[in-house]
């Protein structure tokens, strides 16, 4: 799914799976962003992968003051992204409804699901990343906001932010189960509709900033 989300570190954002795929080239200033895909496994099942890298004006601080608060994404996130509900279920864990579509809305999945997320400054690179897990634990809590949806099976992320001048490097790596989709259609997809939930994050952040 296309969860972008962050906030206290732990193992998760240490896991190999954060190294499979090699990181693309830095794109040039003014260059936009540079990709690379991939398959991998998480929590036993086949997973496909997108990593990005792109530049932004705004600072390391004004990024970490976007992704810290993912409980107001849906407030501020484009609608084309889906992000029907957003709650926090506690510092560390968040629940989601989203409603994405692929491929100019060709392909659209609807999906909640319940994410760990987790974060850390190290020196002057912002880590942070998310990965799903079963809600049954958080079963009561959840309760009045649960639709119909189907749960979304396996899915992490992460984000790396580090100073550039005066602005920053940002890189984000997304993991999906296929979800019934062919491996080709949903890499395609996912490489074309991510730059510009990268933008809306970027655009967020130079806001923030005052950039």
């Amino acid at each position: 799914m296309l969860v972008v989300i962050a906030a206290a570190f732990a193992a998760a954002c240490a896991s190999p799976l954060y190294r499979v795929l090699p990181e693309p080239s830095t794109p040039l200033p003014g260059k936009g962003k540079t990709v690379v895909t991939g398959d991998s496994i998480l929590d036993g099942v086949p997973v496909v992968g997108v990593r990005f890298v792109s530049r932004s004006a705004a600072g390391v601080d004004a990024w970490r003051k976007v992704l810290s608060h993912p409980e107001a994404q849906d407030d501020w996130m484009p609608s084309q992204f889906g992000y029907d509900l957003v709650e926090r279920v506690n510092d560390s864990h968040m629940y989601l409804q989203v409603n994405v579509g692929f491929l100019f809305g060709a392909i659209t999945l609807h999906r909640q699901l319940v994410a760990k997320v987790e974060g850390q400054l190290e020196g002057s690179e912002l880590v942070s990343c998310w990965t799903r897990v079963a809600p049954e634990p958080w079963a009561a809590t959840i309760a009045a906001w649960r639709n119909e949806s189907e749960w979304q099976g396996a899915s992490a992320g992460w984000w790396s932010v580090r100073a550039d001048g005066t602005g920053t490097i940002v890189g984000h790596q997304w993991w999906s189960a296929t979800e019934g989709l062919p491996a080709a259609v949903l890499k395609f997809g996912a490489s074309s509709t991510l730059p510009a939930l990268i933008d809306a994050f970027d655009a967020r952040a130079k806001a923030v900033g005052g950039g």
